[in-house]
Order: C-alpha cells, then sequence, then structure tokens
C-alpha cells in the first residue's frame, strides 16, 4: 500500500503503519471457521514466546487456500482485510509471493483501475467493510492475476475433446495489437493507429479460450505487437488482449476468433485502447538556438534535469529527472480532461526556445485511415509523429490567442521555421494548420489537456547561462550583473561581477494546516 497524499500522481512512500502506529497486518489471521473449527487464516505465527500471536506484522498476506489443517479449502483464500487505516487515498498493489517467484512461476495481473499495477482505494471515517460505489457492494479491492504455463497446459485435454466436440487442431491464428485512437469531441469514431509505436514500453499479451470457460492457449506478442497461435483446435472462441503493465483496457473486453481446423485466421489490427494519456520530453542543448532538437547538429540530452507535471494549482502531480538523453517520459499520465502544467527546471541552463506538438485526435500522421477518402478527417504531414499523433489541426486558434512571440509551423516538425526562429526574423503567426509551435525563450512551462492514448510532446531546448566579462561593455551577449554581499562581523561591503544565472526561485502554495508545532520542523513536497 502506498501513500497518494489523498489525490493523483505521484505517491509519497509506502504506508507500513496504521492510525494507532502499529505495522499493517491481515486482520483476517487467526479467522475460525465456525464450520470446521479450524483457523481458516492460518498465516504463520511470529517468532515470539506468545503461541496466540498469529499473521505477520509488517507484511500483509493474503490467507491462504487451505485451512490449518492443510486440505480443508479455505471460504477466505485469497482475501485480507486491513484495520484501523487513516482516511486517505491509497494505492494498493498485489505481488505473488517471494516462494512462487522462486520456483520460476510467472504471474501476470489481468485487471487495473485506471492503467497501473496499484488499485486505487478510498478510505473515509467508518468506512464499511464492503465498497459501495455503483451496484452491489463488494470489496475494496479486487485484483486478478493469470499464469501463462496453466493455461497453456490445458490445450491438450481440448484438442482431445474435454469440453465437447471440437475440431482437429490444425489452425492458426494471428494478428497485431496496435492503439485504437480517439477522435477529438463531438466525433466519436475510433481509428486504428496502424501502428505498436504508441503502445512501445509495454508488452502485450493475448490469450485463447472458450467465450463461456477456461482458456487454453496463452502467448506474448513481440516488440511490434505481432501474436501467432498454432495448433488452434477448431471452434468459435475468445480472444482476449492485456500487456505487462495494465495500460491497455481490458474490462471485459474480448474479441471472437472463429476458426477454422487447417485454415489460417488473419485478425489483421486489433485496436485496444490506453487507460491513460502521455507526456513525452526532452531538454537538450540547443546549440544553434532554433527551439527544436536536431541530433545531426551535434545537439545532445541533457541529463538530470528536474522535470515536473503540476495540477493548475501548482500542486504536484509527477516528477522525473531526465535519463543521460535528455529525456523524461509520463507514460500513465491521468487524463484529467483538464489542464496539466509542465515545466523543465531553469536552475542549470536557461530556456532558448521550446518545441511543443500535441495530438489533434482521429487517425494518425502516416497511417492508412486519413483522409476524407475513408470519411476521415485529415492527418498531418509530419515525419517524427507518424503512427503517434494526428497533428493536422483542422480549427486553429484565432490569430488575437495565439502565444505572444511563438512561431506556429506548416508542418509539426517546424524544421522550416526554425532557422527564422534563430535569426530572430520569424514574425509571430497565427496558429496555422499543424499541431506544431515553436514558443518563446520566456516560456517557461507547457500547458497540456490530454485524453486517453493521446500525447503531447515538449521539447526544451536549453543553453549555458551567459558569462561576465568584465573587460568587455555590457551588452546582449556579455550580461554582468553587480552583486554587493558584507561579511558576518565585517562593515566593510564587498563588490562581485557576476554572469548570468538562473536566479532564486521557490513555489508557494497554500497550507492551512501543519502536522508540527514548530514551522521550521515542516517539510512540504511541492
Amino acid at each position: 500500500m502506498t501513500d497518494t497524499y489523498g489525490g493523483l500522481g505521484d505517491v509519497t512512500g509506502q504506508d507500513t503503519y496504521d492510525m494507532f502506529n502499529m505495522p499493517l497486518s491481515n486482520a483476517l489471521a487467526g479467522t475460525i471457521d465456525p464450520v470446521t473449527g479450524l483457523d481458516a487464516c492460518p498465516i504463520s505465527a511470529q517468532a515470539t514466546a506468545d503461541p496466540t500471536q498469529a499473521g505477520i506484522t509488517g507484511m500483509i498476506v493474503t490467507c491462504p487456500k487451505f485451512e490449518q489443517d492443510g486440505h480443508t479449502l479455505s471460504p477466505l483464500a485469497g482475501q485480507f482485510v486491513v484495520a484501523n487505516l487513516m482516511p486517505e487515498k491509497f494505492s494498493v498493489q498485489a505481488y505473488p509471493g517471494a516462494d512462487r517467484i522462486a520456483r520460476g512461476e510467472q504471474w501476470l495481473q489481468t485487471n487495473t483501475l485506471d492503467g497501473q499495477h496499484p488499485h486505487d482505494s478510498f478510505i473515509r471515517i467508518g468506512e464499511p467493510g464492503y465498497f459501495q460505489e455503483y451496484g452491489p457492494a463488494g470489496y475494496h479491492v479486487a485484483i486478478g492475476f493469470a499464469n501463462p504455463a496453466i493455461i497453456n497446459a490445458r490445450h491438450d485435454a481440448v484438442c482431445a475433446g474435454a469440453i465437447g466436440a471440437v475440431g482437429p487442431c490444425t489452425g492458426t491464428v494471428k494478428g497485431q495489437v496496435d492503439l485504437q485512437r480517439m477522435s477529438r469531441t463531438p466525433d466519436q469514431r475510433l481509428y486504428p493507429s496502424g501502428s505498436r509505436d504508441g503502445f512501445i514500453w509495454t508488452q502485450c499479451w493475448v490469450s485463447l479460450g472458450d467465450p463461456d470457460g477456461e482458456d487454453f492457449m496463452f502467448t506474448k506478442c513481440d516488440a511490434n505487437g505481432n501474436f501467432q497461435f498454432t495448433n488452434v483446435p477448431g471452434g468459435n472462441w475468445r480472444l482476449t488482449v492485456g500487456d505487462q503493465w495494465n495500460d491497455q483496457i481490458i474490462d471485459g473486453l474480448s474479441t471472437p476468433a472463429n476458426v477454422t481446423s487447417g485454415q489460417t485466421l488473419d485478425m489483421g489490427n486489433i485496436g485496444v485502447q490506453q487507460w491513460q494519456a502521455n507526456v513525452y520530453t526532452r531538454t537538450f542543448l540547443d546549440i544553434n538556438k532554433d527551439g527544436i532538437w536536431e541530433p545531426d547538429q551535434g545537439e545532445i540530452g541533457i541529463p538530470l534535469v528536474y522535470t515536473k507535471i503540476r495540477y493548475r494549482d501548482g500542486h504536484n502531480s509527477n516528477s522525473l529527472t531526465t535519463d543521460f538523453n535528455g529525456v523524461a517520459n509520463f507514460n500513465e499520465t491521468f487524463p484529467l480532461f483538464n489542464w496539466y502544467v509542465i515545466e523543465a527546471d531553469s536552475g542549470r541552463y536557461k530556456t532558448t526556445g521550446i518545441h511543443t506538438v500535441y495530438d489533434a485526435g482521429g487517425p494518425a500522421d502516416g497511417s492508412t485511415y486519413c483522409g476524407p477518402a475513408n470519411g476521415a478527417r485529415p492527418c498531418g504531414t509530419s515525419t517524427s509523429y507518424n503512427f503517434l499523433a494526428n497533428t493536422y489541426e483542422a480549427v486553429p486558434l484565432p490569430a488575437d490567442l495565439s502565444v505572444p512571440g511563438a512561431v506556429y509551423c506548416s508542418t509539426a516538425d517546424c524544421a522550416a521555421e526554425a532557422a527564422s526562429f534563430a535569426a530572430g526574423t520569424a514574425k509571430p503567426s497565427s496558429p496555422g494548420v499543424s499541431t506544431g509551435r515553436i514558443d518563446p525563450p520566456w516560456v517557461t512551462s507547457e500547458g497540456a489537456s490530454l485524453l486517453t492514448g493521446m500525447g503531447a510532446w515538449i521539447d526544451f531546448g536549453k543553453a549555458p547561462f551567459a558569462a561576465c566579462n568584465p573587460t568587455q561593455s555590457v551588452s546582449t551577449t556579455n550580461f554582468c550583473a553587480t552583486v554587493t554581499t558584507t561579511a558576518p562581523g565585517s562593515t566593510t561591503p564587498t563588490t562581485t561581477l557576476v554572469g548570468e544565472n538562473g536566479g532564486i526561485h521557490g513555489f508557494v502554495d497554500y497550507a492551512s494546516t501543519r502536522p508540527f508545532d514548530s514551522a521550521e520542523q515542516m517539510i512540504e513536497q511541492p
């Protein structure tokens, strides 16, 4: 269990104690089955002199399959109750036991809440034992797992007719899993992206089984989302698609697979939707100060730059530092259907320009689904965002709402506009037909409003701060500032010339209460 400090975004840490400062454990430990009189949740006893001490404190272990005698099935198998929790929004994640992993077992999580391994759980004061939001009450958290080995072990029995008459096991099923793209409202149409690129960070898996029974074939996709089953029995089956990080929506969705023995069923592109949205950032050394990343010009990423996503009121949602390529990607950003604010720290380098691209929805650039001939809206002509976004802006902003000093690009790559931006000769233009633009150096942060499966791309161009040369006159290329300080115990001020720097910056937020009597002990997470 992790603490999300009552909201969405990064967690503050793992919960280990309840509101009475007792270690977290499964409160069902030692529960007596009234039918058998046996311990229905015999979690290992503590190594203690007290023989009545049950459970493992500091660790939440689910109740085992069998009761105390080792062969009676327990009605509490797989369940847990964590008592005396404080009011909070928790993220609950389940892990297979270490002994299972040591035996080489593989368990894949099959369900999610909003696209991640942890499940959100909202606990209030006096929270009932069962949670009710819509329909009948149930568990606060229910997490499912699948074991590929167990599923595939059923195949031979199915071919032998264990579930009824089936055709010979000589069929083949294949296809490719790609990202199903949403359109911008009020258009409600969905489009395959034609590529796995939109899900490149997660590996998909595919399971085949009886529509009303168990699955009996399981395989993983390759890096491009391709999968294939061979030796498939003839029949009408159900195909279910999931993925490594639970980013794809399963949620009861499946695809019919009507297999004929001895033939190949090519299912083509199977589009799946993503639970969450994506923010892609790169912070790079902008040598020619044109605002776009050009690796062929020797421009490299800047590592360890603090990159942050904030809510509109300024408080933190997600934080990363860039990797050694200057990249900080947020691939599971909750789609607020409202605005986020994204920024890259300017303490070490100043901003030269920001190249930003947003997704206009509908078919993706480079796909075969673009254009009126297919009954779809046009796509952009970018090269860097093929199969990832539609960069054609059909409804551009009015000129009086454009960003002052920004250059709006004819294509989202902005290659044609970069030189004039660097030379300072580009004139602020009206928003054009692409979703790409280069913002001027005075812009310090970017806004993004995201829908599920869509992305925003932000490249922060940076350059070293200007050095001070006291032998030259002050100019735009020779920035000098005078700093006067007085050493402790001295009355004589000292004057120093310093160069350009990032200044002093911080964050102010609203805090009506504090957990310490002394404000000096306050540790604030902005």
